[in-house]
């Protein structure tokens, strides 16, 4: 599991809810690298 994620602290716990929705979709986060600059991206 190789996520970059690079977040405030606020966009950093929406960005793992995300997270945890995509790998309940058995999406292969392995493969995925999440990066967010600021509250103006989230994914």
């Amino acid at each position: 599991m190789n996520f970059l994620i690079t977040c405030t602290p606020g966009v950093e716990s929406v960005l793992k809810r995300e997270v945890e929705r995509l790998w309940g979709e058995n999406i292969r986060a392995s493969d995925r690298s999440v990066e967010c600059s600021g509250p103006e991206r989230l994914l």
